[in-house]
């Protein structure tokens, strides 16, 4: 049974100029947890390592509360 019509991201992109943010950011763009345009927006809100985590969460409960539980778990 085929529940929806998902297809994994393909490509790199820039969402950081750090590499240790940007890959991170990838991955989980790639894997389907996060959208494209919420890895853009955290990208640009992260300016230190203490900004990571915030931002994570900030993500993941807008994502809960529009009800998109997988984009929620990353």
């Amino acid at each position: 049974m085929i529940v929806n019509n998902f297809t994994f991201p393909v490509g790199y992109h820039k969402f950081h100029k750090k590499q240790v943010y940007n890959f991170q950011l990838n991955r989980f763009y790639s894997i389907g947890y996060a959208r494209f345009e919420d890895m853009v927006e955290i990208g640009k809100n992260i300016k230190k390592y203490e900004d990571w985590k915030p931002e994570m969460v900030r993500m993941a409960d807008r994502a809960l509360r529009a009800g998109a539980k997988i984009n929620s778990h990353s």
